[in-house]
């Protein structure tokens, strides 16, 4: 009998803990049925081919700082300098990439691609001009449709495809295709992100839950899980393409993934081949990969040991470039030796971004391969 009282006693605190959780999360936790914001400032516009595109002669802030650094868009709607017609020349370098091409968190002056047009320009001349091609939230199919319209502009002799192994694979799972009747890519759209009428990218809405507790507890009871039910012996890093095939938490989809970028880095490299442009993927590293110091920002129970070390993204890559004959730079390396590790990222909360020691490292090893390819065009 007193076995029975406990078991209702347990379960009347259970009963009564899941309420006030559950009822918190209705007064406090709103988030999970609100529409997010995922970038904030208000710079872009719905595109015909592209996910979006920045809008022409917009100005905005964004960052860390005081003053907050400006971020502002030219008419051919590039963070960069005002386009003139004598730069369409052949001494032009492109350079496609997301977030990190793009320079969130900084000013232009501080952005590898700045940093890089002056170093080149210093050795080899004012007409040389690196354009930023940078835009957040995009990944490599976008960078081919961008490739496209951009040397139709710029005539690039150089283009350099800056991918990020932290989520340049992974953000496919959004996209969906439209191909000509050649089978050539000329349209991505994003299932997930859009542009509204502020200008801004936001989020669909997520589906209410049922239950805004038990979906928060589920979150945390799965990474308990792969974290005590799979250590010592497979990492713990949460982004799946750091996980190998047979870990719990990788992401059964993963290989479709995989398959749809090499797809488009392919699409990238044949276009360059017929145009005779000169191709350098260079592939930036995650914070977590090159300083234990960047653990803190994210859910400590999310890396170990072999989290840290793991280089999984980097290799297939490298593969990819090896088998294809195609210039590849891996930052890895060079981040993780640097004297300034632990200053190359933000180490705002969960800002994977470079700061702007890691922009000026990113110029430095670039600067270093392009010149070779500079010195044997000249």
């Amino acid at each position: 009998m007193k076995f029975f009282y406990s078991a209702i006693a347990f379960s009347v605190v259970c009963l009564l803990f899941f309420g006030a959780g559950e009822l918190a999360f209705r007064l406090f936790g709103t988030s999970h049925a609100k529409t997010i914001s995922a970038v904030g400032i208000s710079i872009y516009q719905p595109s015909e081919t592209d996910v979006w595109e920045h809008k022409p002669m917009a100005v905005d802030r964004n960052g860390y700082g005081d003053p907050t650094p400006e971020v502002s868009i030219n008419s051919l709607g590039l963070r960069d300098s005002e386009f003139k017609e004598e730069m369409a020349s052949d001494k032009n370098i492109l350079v496609l990439g997301d977030s990190f091409t793009f320079g969130t968190g900084l000013w232009a002056k501080d952005t590898f691609p700045e940093l890089l047009e002056g170093q080149i320009r210093s050795q080899f001349g004012p007409e040389w001009h690196v354009w930023n091609g940078g835009v957040i939230g995009t990944t490599v199919d976008d960078y081919y449709l961008r490739l496209k319209k951009y040397d139709a502009l710029l005539h690039p002799k150089i283009v350099v495809v800056d991918t990020f192994v932290g989520n340049d694979v992974t953000e496919l799972r959004r996209h969906t295709w439209k191909k000509d009747s050649k089978g050539d890519l000329i349209r991505v759209t994003d299932d997930e992100v859009y542009v509204n009428a502020k200008s801004q990218l936001e989020s669909l809405d997520r589906p209410k839950p049922a239950s805004l507790f038990w979906d928060f507890l589920k979150a945390r009871f799965s990474i308990l899980y792969y974290k005590f039910a799979t250590a010592p012996k497979k990492p713990t890093l949460t982004w799946p393409v750091f996980l190998p095939s047979d870990h719990p938490a990788t992401d059964p989809r993963l290989p479709k993934f995989w398959d749809r970028y090499f797809t488009a880095l392919d699409l990238i490299r044949n276009y360059c081949d017929e145009n005779g442009i000169k191709l350098l993927i260079s592939i930036n590293p995650m914070d977590t990969q090159v300083s234990k110091s960047y653990w803190k920002k994210y859910t400590p129970l999310l890396f170990d040991d072999e989290a840290f070390k793991a280089d999984r993204p980097q290799k297939r890559i490298l593969e990819y470039c090896d088998q294809n004959k195609v210039e590849c730079l891996d930052l890895l390396p060079q981040f993780r030796e640097n004297k300034q590790r632990d200053e190359l990222y933000f180490l705002a909360k969960a800002d994977p971004h470079f700061d702007k020691a890691g922009h000026r490292l990113v110029s430095d090893i670039l600067f270093s391969r392009l010149a070779e390819f500079i010195k044997k065009y000249e």
